[in-house]
């Protein structure tokens, strides 16, 4: 019997992703018929409002399970920077924004090509300033050196897409770019969960999240993480083949001691990308909402692996939660305390860490009770035994605490005290069974955590 507070997922993806492209329309609105005056290279993409409401009729047309994957992190990225930059008058900012939205629209709307009723025109940039960043999904379907460095129009209805640009017109096949896309794969070594868990390591906008971690990973501890995305051709090296292999065995490893924790993770993580770096773990944000990025070495187990990918699906639902109902009143206050972390955390970051302590607890409790049943059948090394009561105790620890820190200096809004009330209930329910995390089971930590 699984000891789980579960938090469905899959309608909440639904209404945040219609939410996001209702105001990204909106943002748009506001910048093309605002008074500001866009720098000369912003052509009027007058179809831009066209495609978003397209987007947000086809969005709630789809089943809840295929919703999420046409609205993608980057549509949730580009609204958190767009309304900042707008917000604060940022010309330059602002106009080159407009000029990736409809890449990022076209890749949204290729799956729906079918539902298309009127022609749509609207233009899109191949190459941007010589600055060598590439529409790579367009120069591998083309095959050829298109010689154009500048804005390109793409004409698309019902049964036929085409490109047009100096160097003539060319003729897309929108299956042969879903199939360049990430998460679109045909090759099944590219899936970590087939059609449900993607790798994702390629894209504009994940480079410059990358590169944006690499400086604040770490704060105030280091300013340059050396942060790397890990490229195709290496994930086929032994390395990157065994790390792969192993992931997959933690999502199998969460499917058996867990069920309902399984799919939870798999509806809330759509994407994995793999990173190299010092010290950095791994990470998830609304500005890339549904993908994890993760720092692993040969040294993860499939026992480490299930641990961050819960963690890393716990931090995308309380994303998710916060985006529709604002969890805190006070979510910027800094606090010399945290949960077992030494530097101090805003309560947001608290509640956060909270949440995901008190899911990790959950799913390492369902698997402590098992294992001894488990060991009667199966060959169950030490070394996994020992991982899991590690685990377990400081997450419990870690649970805590925080439960300790949000109770003495969290003003919640009414949403956020029902599930600090919820995670009470467990907490209470714990304590009986654990009154006391075992210090010498989480003192030598793992190498994924630092105490």
């Amino acid at each position: 019997m699984e000891k789980a507070i579960i938090t469905s997922t899959n309608e909440g993806m639904k209404v945040l992703g219609i939410t996001v492209i209702g105001d990204i329309k909106s943002a748009v609105h506001d910048a093309l018929y605002s008074r500001i005056q866009l720098m000369p290279e912003y052509t009027d993409h007058t179809t831009l409002e066209e495609c978003l409401t397209a987007l947000i009729f086809w969005e709630n047309q789809l089943k809840i399970e295929e919703n999420y994957k046409y609205i993608g992190p980057e549509m949730f990225r580009w609204l958190a920077f767009f309304s900042k930059n707008l917000k604060n008058g940022k010309i330059k900012e602002i106009t080159h924004q407009l000029l990736e939205l409809p890449e990022l629209l076209f890749f949204r709307l290729i799956p729906y090509q079918k539902n298309i009723k009127n022609k749509l025109s609207f233009s899109i940039r191949l190459a941007y300033s010589g600055k060598g960043i590439r529409f790579i999904q367009l120069d591998n379907i083309i095959k050829k050196d298109l010689n154009h460095n500048g804005l390109v129009r793409i004409d698309m209805n019902k049964d036929e897409c085409f490109l047009s640009c100096s160097g003539g017109v060319f003729p897309l096949e929108t299956k042969e770019i879903l199939n360049q896309l990430d998460g679109y794969r045909k090759d099944k070594k590219f899936w970590i969960v087939d059609k449900k868990v993607f790798l994702h390591q390629s894209g504009n906008i994940l480079f410059n999240m990358v590169n944006e971690l690499n400086l604040i990973a770490s704060e105030p501890l280091s300013s340059n993480e050396e942060l790397r995305i890990i490229q195709y051709n290496e994930l086929f090296s032994v390395k990157y083949a065994s790390i792969i292999s192993t992931i997959k065995k933690g999502y199998k490893y969460i499917k058996k001691y867990a069920p309902s924790v399984y799919k939870e993770t798999i509806d809330s993580l759509k994407g994995i990308t793999l990173l190299n770096g010092k010290r950095f773990v791994g990470s998830s944000d609304i500005w890339y909402h549904g993908i994890a990025l993760l720092n692993p070495d040969n040294s993860w187990s499939k026992i480490t692996f299930a641990d961050h990918l819960i963690h890393e699906s716990a931090h995308t639902i309380l994303h998710k939660i916060n985006e529709l109902t604002p969890l805190l009143l006070n979510p910027f206050d800094l606090l010399n305390v945290s949960p077992i972390r030494k530097d101090p955390r805003p309560l947001y970051g608290t509640f956060h860490a909270t949440f995901v302590f008190m899911k990790l607890a959950q799913f390492f409790e369902n698997v402590e009770e098992k294992i001894p049943l488990d060991k009667k059948q199966e060959n169950i090394p030490k070394t996994d035994t020992e991982e899991v009561l590690f685990r377990l105790n400081r997450h419990i620890k870690g649970f805590y605490d925080g439960m300790q820190i949000l109770a003495e200096h969290a003003l919640f809004t009414s949403s956020g005290y029902r599930l600090f009330e919820e995670m009470n209930t467990y907490r209470i329910a714990l304590l009986k069974r654990h009154p006391n995390p075992n210090y010498t089971k989480y003192q030598n930590a793992f190498s994924d955590y630092v105490i």
